[in-house]
């Protein structure tokens, strides 16, 4: 009984210390293709679909987008933000990937990445002026009230 409790650590040693490891939850495989590996990254901010995806191992920034269904109508593609697993940043444009070619701007994704996707001014400028137009409505109707109650107390 020792003996095979003994060989059941040695076992369980061997198979922890001596094979490569994978962290749990980077990496899985697909079952639709032979041998691909697969990453989970998020993408939040303006996309058609935003949420954690996976993708293959090797997928750049404008793949990964694609992959969430492409930047929104009123995405930011000059700042989007890039915020690797170990938390270190990178600002990314895809217009400069495209004018320059220079892989910084469209960068290969590991494990964990989010990547986010700001709006754009014009989106940012007409909610924040829609916003204010809908408080001014309510203190003008607050104010009319206000108005009008003072008008029937005091006639």
């Amino acid at each position: 009984m020792k003996k095979v409790i003994s060989l059941i650590i040695l076992f369980c040693f061997f198979v922890t210390y001596v094979f490569p490891q994978i962290v749990p939850g980077t990496f899985y495989f697909s079952p639709e293709e032979q041998e691909m590996m697969l990453i989970r990254v998020n993408i939040w901010g303006n996309v058609v679909k935003p949420g954690s995806v996976l993708v293959p191992d090797g997928t750049d920034l404008i793949g990964a987008i694609s992959f969430a269904g492409g930047p929104g109508d009123d995405s930011d593609t000059r700042s989007i933000m890039l915020i690797h697993a170990d938390g270190s940043k990178v600002k990314c444009s895809i217009g400069k990937y495209h004018k320059e070619e220079d892989r910084r701007h469209n960068p290969i994704l590991k494990p964990g990445d989010t990547v986010i996707i700001p709006n754009n001014f014009w989106y940012t400028f007409t909610r924040s002026v829609s916003f204010i137009y809908q408080v001014a409505v309510i203190f003008y109707t607050v104010f009319q009230i206000w108005d009008m109650a003072d008008t029937f107390i005091n006639p």
